[in-house]
């Protein structure tokens, strides 16, 4: 299952490229799908720093997930065949008498 993680970040306001990471949390999708079921739907998450400080906490609501299908999907895993047709036609409807 896949573990996602949330950072919160802090840049300087002088120099946008200084960039400091506040706090982060992470957690199942697993256990937010779960969640999302239940009357309250949220899960609640706690920020801590590098130094397992509390910080914060930050919720999570009303997750869900699906499934896109590529075209790829339906060939590789559905064994989709695709067969290419053409068609030439020799009628007389062609010709132009026009020279």
């Amino acid at each position: 299952m896949k573990t996602l993680v949330i950072e919160i970040l802090e840049t300087d306001k002088k120099d946008a490229k200084k960039v400091k990471i506040v706090g982060k949390t992470q957690f199942l999708l697993r256990d937010a799908l779960a969640k999302s079921d239940d009357s309250k739907g949220k899960v609640t998450l706690f920020i801590l720093d590098e130094k397992n400080r509390y910080k914060g906490k930050f919720e999570v609501g009303n997750c869900t997930a699906r499934r896109y299908y590529t075209f790829f999907d339906l060939v590789f895993r559905n064994q989709l065949n695709i067969v290419p047709i053409i068609g030439v036609d020799f009628s007389m409807a062609n010709l132009t008498f026009n020279d």
